[in-house]
């Protein structure tokens, strides 16, 4: 088998995308065929303290197959069970923030890269512990230093390297960690007034997580006790990141992987614990928060920023908003356009209640609403069309914290009407909504014309009577548009119920957003991603979180309830626990006959039904559902409850080159694609690409006209497995195979079959 030698570079990299590396020259080709890239890392890598990156000299390397076992080929980890390098050659940081590594890889065969750097030898006496099956490092932070640098790591991946094909032969390595820093310009004035002359000081930090995937940067784990950050006289001589007069020393660093929420950080001295206690501190890989100012002899007084040395504009948490408070905002004039800029939660409060009609509002930093009510802009009901917000909301990827709204008449959310509107890059983390009529995150209703796009909502709770969604609750007008959005909101209500949206009119898109929230409750739809749907598009979501729990009507991971033609769920994937009375992996149920498509979409979840459960839909009518793949059990509990790994009902329309997969299907009535043809006289199933399926599995279609009703099924391709007709009921059977079609229950099956269930007998007619 033919080899072919690449140097991989791996470069280790202080700041994020502020200060990221360019390379303008080709790479060299030498004559021995080995390819070799340089990367040079900016100036200012080195401008402040503590963000060098030049302890981490220790580099380590694991390369896994991409595809197949996906086992580990090469790694100099090391540990009991662990890979071997296998000839790989990995040099250290030697001096520079430039090092390479050299493997052998076969010709045209995929691989995986993962790289870690750190000051440590790894083993013994490291606070970082490598799972070479989980492809990552648990965090120790026993024993935690003050000002302790040797704690900085980096890492980095390649996926899908394709050795002779892939060029890129660049790893750019990155912090997985929050840099934390308390620094104060008041050390001397400490000392004056507490009569200690050598002060320590130090911090701990609730709230950090303790692993990171290196191969893809996700964080999990809480550490149970808090994060103790050992006491240390205050730095005078190392210059603190943010600059101001008089100047700051350090009082505290530590490195912390960040924690799923913000983080709080208490100031101890040696006189006493939790001096003071800084709460809803943001914290994000890479980044450097710091929090500064008089922070001895003025506790409490404090300001949190981004370092610019990072990769982000600063942002700030400033002092509490009373709740009552509004600071009038002066509007600059862009065209004919009212622009407010707030930066803090007294302006919004009075942005809220002041902008109006076209009015463009940006967020200039942070703010934190501290839980306090305050009602949105577009401060009228959803039915109040003509007083919709119709300006802009700019976050510019800003957080607003703690947003608290609670409605009695119509509508909850940062918007409550919105009509022609962008809202864009906004963040809100925490507080709670509640509606008798709709409430959504970001938007209660739409009007028309809407965009909401990069808008993201965590660990906040939506509840609403009528519409509940993490995003928007009534996406109400023509040519409303969800465009990458994220929401891990904890979504209740009475109806209709979505993780990105509750419920959609016409001509309506929801496409690139993710759902990681549980969303639950309602008898009209609940959704992963759209609850509701009239003639809606859903395109390229994806759901990660439970949907329904077990008593709702109509449950699926991405749509629960469709009420008109020409609904499209295209290229989604579920990977939540789905269940309901009727569940579907990516869809729960239509009304009676409506005609709309699902095509390409994938549901890894677990799927519970009560009478209908489907691994792609649970009732299906007319209309395709094709190349769609099923990779999850599928269970229906009823006694008589009826279970398929692609849709329990089809009424009609196609269903086309589906994979029912191998997980089990439980339930009085399984098949591995289709439960139950009930189509009436005039409608048939028809099947083509049928996949292939053991002998000893269950068969392709469970019953055909199951009661008194019509089932008529034409298989146009592939093979039908088993018997498709169970004897049930006195419905009417008529199955077509066509001439390019089998079925492994006749020899010559070519032609038209009908079923005498009392006999149990097919026949040809």
């Amino acid at each position: 088998m033919s080899k072919n030698l690449f140097y991989l570079s791996a470069a280790l990299m202080a700041s994020l995308l502020g200060t990221s590396c360019s390379q303008d020259d080709a790479p060299l080709l030498g004559e021995d065929g080995e390819t070799t890239f340089s990367i040079t890392l900016p100036a200012d890598m080195s401008s402040r303290a503590f963000n060098s990156g030049t302890k981490a000299t220790k580099l380590y390397v694991a390369v896994y197959e991409a595809n197949g076992a996906k086992r580990c080929l090469f790694s100099n980890f090391g540990g009991a069970g662990n890979t071997e390098p296998n000839g790989m050659v990995v040099n250290n940081f030697n001096g520079s923030l430039t090092t390479t590594v050299k493997v052998s890889l076969v010709k045209n065969k995929a691989y995986d890269i993962i790289c870690w750097a750190q000051s440590y030898e790894m083993g013994v006496g490291s606070p970082y512990t490598w799972d070479e099956t989980g492809k990552s490092i648990s965090v120790s932070y026993a024993g935690m230093g003050n000002y302790e640098e040797e704690r900085d790591a980096f890492f980095g991946h390649k996926t899908g390297f394709i050795s002779g094909v892939t060029t890129d032969h660049e790893i750019v390595l990155k912090r997985p960690f929050a840099q934390i820093n308390l620094g104060t310009n008041d050390v001397q004035a400490y000392k004056y007034a507490s009569g200690d002359q050598n002060p320590t000081f130090g911090m701990t930090i609730t709230g950090a997580s303790t692993t990171v995937n290196l191969a893809d940067g996700t964080l999990s784990g809480e550490a149970a006790q808090p994060v103790t950050v050992a006491l240390a006289a205050a730095d005078t001589r190392t210059g603190f990141p943010v600059t101001m007069t008089p100047a700051l020393d350090y009082l505290a660093m530590g490195y912390v992987l960040p924690g799923a929420g913000l983080l709080t950080v208490d100031l101890n001295t040696n006189g006493k614990t939790k001096f003071a206690t800084y709460n809803s501190v943001p914290s994000q890989t890479n980044f450097c928060t710091n929090i500064y100012g008089s922070l001895l002899t003025n506790p409490e007084q404090f300001t949190v920023t981004i370092s610019p040395a990072f990769s982000e504009p600063a942002n700030n948490v400033v002092e509490p908003w009373d709740g009552v408070s509004k600071t009038a905002v002066t509007p600059t004039i862009e065209g004919n356009v009212r622009v407010f800029p707030v930066k803090l939660p007294s302006e919004f409060a009075w942005v809220a209640e002041n902008a109006s009609g076209t009015d463009k509002v940006v967020l200039n930093a942070n703010i934190d609403l501290q839980n306090h009510p305050i009602r949105g802009l577009g401060r009228t009901s959803c039915s109040d069309e003509d007083h919709a917000f119709s300006g802009v909301i700019d976050g510019q990827g800003h957080t607003i914290y703690n947003f608290n709204s609670t409605s009695n008449a119509e509508g909850s959310g940062l918007v409550v009407v919105a009509k022609n509107a962008t809202i864009r890059n906004v963040k809100i983390v925490g507080g709670n909504l509640s509606s008798v009529y709709s409430a959504g995150g970001i938007v209660a209703c739409t009007k028309g014309g809407c965009i909401i796009e990069n808008c993201h909502v965590e660990n906040m709770t939506v509840n609403a009577t009528g519409a509940a969604a993490g995003i928007v609750g009534r996406l109400y007008g023509a040519n409303d548009t969800i465009l990458n959005c994220t929401s891990s909101a904890t979504v209740t209500g009475v109806q209709k119920v979505g993780g990105i949206c509750a419920i959609t009119v016409d001509d309506t898109a929801i496409q690139g957003c993710k759902n990681y929230g549980t969303v639950s409750g309602g008898n009209a739809g609940v959704g992963g991603i759209l609850g509701f749907a009239n003639k809606a598009t859903i395109k390229n979501c994806e759901n990660f979180g439970a949907v329904g729990t077990g008593n709702e009507l109509y449950v699926g991971g991405i749509l629960g309830y469709a009420q008109k033609d020409h609904a499209l769920i295209e290229n989604c994937v579920n990977n939540g626990a789905v269940k309901g009375l009727n569940a579907g992996g990516i869809f729960g149920s239509v009304g009676k006959f409506q005609n709309f498509d699902i095509t390409g979409c994938t549901n890894n979840g677990e799927v519970t039904g009560v009478s209908n459960a489907g691994g792609i839909a649970s009732v299906h009518a007319y209309g395709t559902i094709a190349k769609c793949v099923n990779n999850a059990a599928v269970t229906a509990t009823d006694t008589q409850g009826y279970a398929a790994g692609i849709v329990s009902e089809k009424r009609g329309g196609k269903i086309d080159d589906c994979k029912g997969g191998k997980a089990a299907i439980n339930g009085y009535g399984a098949a591995r694609i289709l439960a139950i043809a009930s189509t009436g006289p005039n409608n048939t199933v028809e099947m083509s690409n049928i996949h292939d399926v053991a002998s000893t599995d269950i068969p392709t279609v469970f019953v055909m006209g199951p009661w008194t009703a019509w089932g008529q099924i034409k298989v146009v391709s592939g093979t039908l497995h088993g018997d498709p007709c169970a004897n049930i009921g006195e419905g009417t059977t008529t199955l077509i195979i066509s001439q390019d079609a089998g079925w492994d229950l006749m020899e010559n099956p070519v032609g038209t079959w009908s079923k005498d269930k009392k006999s149990g007998k097919w026949k040809r007619i």
